[in-house]
């Protein structure tokens, strides 16, 4: 099956490891490892890993962009790139052997270009009919255009589109009914706001258009 996975805002993922992290101190790693991250990027990455046959559509820019783009040239996974002039952004995961749990460092996505976002629904046209299935993963940040998912599901048939968003960008995307709704608790809770009965919530999501709703706790 072919799938296009569709994200937005990919990231070079460092993880860090120390013997024993402190915060305010100097701290010395342990071990160092690089790898291109991002909901869209992992999904493709399993996809692959299960035999099928994904294709990542994301955008990338600068050197980060250029690392990324290398390092899943090297996993043999089928890319197609939207160039920016924004720097991809950084993500950094620090681990200390003496406890569980982790400590992450974030980036905000950039800011992009009102014409590399029309570059991004371009591309998406010219691909989307080659595909038996889509996804879209990721949850959008203020800067970008709210009804980005939405634009791209008029140009589709949404009973072959899943989606994992949250908020009024997904909300936009119900009426093309997409065949999978995909948020976790907290995200549902912000989505739907008449009920606090998870059941209820996907039941109204699946009442404004979507086919089934998946619910995860993180």
């Amino acid at each position: 099956m072919k799938i296009l996975c569709c994200g937005f805002f990919p990231a070079l993922q460092r993880t860090i490891e120390y013997k024993a992290f402190r915060p305010y101190e100097v701290n010395r790693a342990k071990t160092v490892s690089v790898a291109a991250s991002g909901k869209a990027t992992n999904v493709a990455r399993v996809l692959n890993a299960l035999g099928a046959e994904p294709q990542l559509l994301s955008f990338a820019g600068g050197g980060n962009g250029d690392t990324v783009r290398d390092l899943l040239e090297a996993e043999q996974l089928p890319c197609r790139w939207v160039e920016t002039q924004a720097e991809t952004r950084i993500c950094q995961t620090l681990l200390s052997n003496d406890h569980d749990g982790c400590t992450e460092l974030v980036e905000e996505s950039p800011p992009l270009s009102a014409g590399e976002w029309k570059a991004f629904v371009k591309t998406f046209a010219e691909l989307q009919a080659g595909f038996d299935q889509i996804v879209f993963s990721g949850n959008l940040p203020p800067h970008a255009p709210q009804d980005i998912y939405a634009e791209l599901f008029a140009q589709t048939d949404g009973s072959k589109v899943l989606i994992d968003s949250s908020g009024a960008p997904l909300l936009a995307t119900l009426e093309h009914r997409p065949s999978l709704v995909k948020l976790n608790a907290e995200e549902l809770g912000m989505t739907v706001k008449d009920s606090t009965d998870p059941v209820e919530q996907a039941r109204e999501l699946i009442a404004h258009g979507a086919g089934a709703v998946g619910i995860t706790a993180g």
